[in-house]
Formats: structure tokens, C-alpha cells, sequence
């Protein structure tokens, strides 16, 4: 019997053999097949990441693979979305909520770059105000000409001070909705909590109703 024989642990992974045509089946299977040259063979489930590899396909001889699929964990897809906002959520395959992170992010960093531009601007234009204003105390301006500008100067500082305040939010928005991401990912992933085990100490990400918090444990 030709053919190629894939079988997962767990049970039900999608295969698929693609080349220069793609053939599809779930595990345990038996492909067979008419085709010869390289072909990328890949074995998938949800929650459990791929199998990918490259075999050479001779229909005149019997191939049989079997492959352990790793399950996706809380700890790998946290620091995906350390780095990224919303790639962790992509990783274990909640794609809507992960797009719906990135957008956040990039929402709020955008949101960012304009208050702080904004404030740069508003800034400038307070320190030329005051610089006016000291210029006409030291030249011994009139009291009516120093009112006028002490006024300005008065005004252009709440605009600063308003523009930083802005500038501070969107500070924090960017933090938050970076928090909100990798929290989501530590404690909300749909798959098995995994622990990452660093120089013999484990950190493990725990939740329940009440609380969320990590867990360590040091082996010596």
C-alpha cells in the first residue's frame, strides 16, 4: 500500500499536503496519492500549535508520520502581546478580539502623537507669550501694556496646561489598553494555563472568580 499515513496526538488535527495541488483530510488518515515532488505538509488543531514540514513525495513507496502537537499556552501567547497588543488573543486563535486590541493600541497611540504634538505647539507659543511679557517688564511698558500681556500670558498657560492634561490621558490609554492586552492573554486564553520555567523557578498564571494572580514555584 502506498500513500501517506498521519497520525496526531490528539486525534481530529486538520492535514494538509500542498504542493502543486492540496489535499486535505483529518487525522488518523491515509493519503494517497498520484503526485511526486516536494510538498509542505502541515497538521493543525485549534488551540495546539502547527506541525509544519517539508517531505518528498514518491507515490511508489509508504510514508507514516506521527506527530505530538504542543498546546498553546497563556505564558507564550503573553508575550506575544507584551510586545504586540492583540497578537497573543491572534495566537490562540481569537482573532476579532485580537484585531480589536491592535486597532486599540494603534488608536491610542495615534491619539498620543497628536496630543503631544499638540502640546509641543501650545507650549512654544506660552514660552514666546512670556518671553514678550518679560521683555516689556524689563523695557518699563506701560501698566495698561503689561495687563494686556499678562492676560495672553495667563491664557496661552491654561492652554498648555490643558493641552498637558490631554497629552497625559492619552498616555494612559496607551498604558491601559497595553495592560488590558496582556492581562487578557495571561488569564483569558481558551486554552490550557501553560507555566514558564526560567533557571529551575516556574511562573504560572492563575485566575478564578474572586482573584487573578502568578504563582511560583523554585526547584533546588
Amino acid at each position: 500500500m502506498t500513500g501517506l499515513t498521519v497520525r496526531s496526538n490528539p486525534e481530529g488535527a486538520l492535514v494538509e499536503l500542498k504542493g502543486d495541488v492540496t489535499v486535505t483530510a483529518i487525522t488518523p488518515t491515509t493519503i494517497r496519492y498520484p503526485y511526486v515532488g516536494l510538498f509542505r505538509l502541515t497538521v493543525g488543531k485549534v488551540g495546539f500549535e502547527d506541525y509544519r514540514t517539508t517531505i518528498k513525495v514518491d507515490p511508489t513507496r509508504h510514508f507514516a508520520l506521527d506527530v505530538k502537537l504542543t498546546r498553546k499556552t497563556a505564558m507564550r501567547a503573553a508575550a506575544r502581546s507584551l510586545f504586540i497588543p492583540g497578537w497573543g488573543q491572534r495566537y490562540t486563535d481569537q482573532k476579532t478580539k485580537g484585531f480589536l486590541f491592535t486597532a486599540l493600541a494603534i488608536g491610542a497611540g495615534i491619539g498620543y502623537l497628536i496630543a503631544d504634538s499638540d502640546f509641543d505647539e501650545k507650549f512654544d507659543e506660552y514660552e514666546l507669550v512670556k518671553s514678550g511679557y518679560q521683555t516689556a517688564l524689563l523695557n518699563g511698558a506701560s501698566q495698561v501694556e503689561l495687563s494686556r500681556r499678562l492676560t495672553s500670558l495667563n491664557e496661552h498657560k491654561l492652554d498648555a496646561y490643558d493641552a498637558e492634561t490631554v497629552r497625559r490621558i492619552t498616555i494612559g490609554s496607551v498604558a491601559a489598553v497595553w495592560g488590558l492586552n496582556l492581562l487578557d492573554a495571561l488569564f483569558f486564553t481558551p486554552t490550557t494555563t501553560g507555566a514558564l520555567n526560567v533557571k529551575g523557578l516556574t511562573i504560572t498564571p492563575t485566575a478564578n472568580m474572586q482573584n487573578i494572580g502568578i504563582s511560583l514555584a523554585a526547584s533546588f
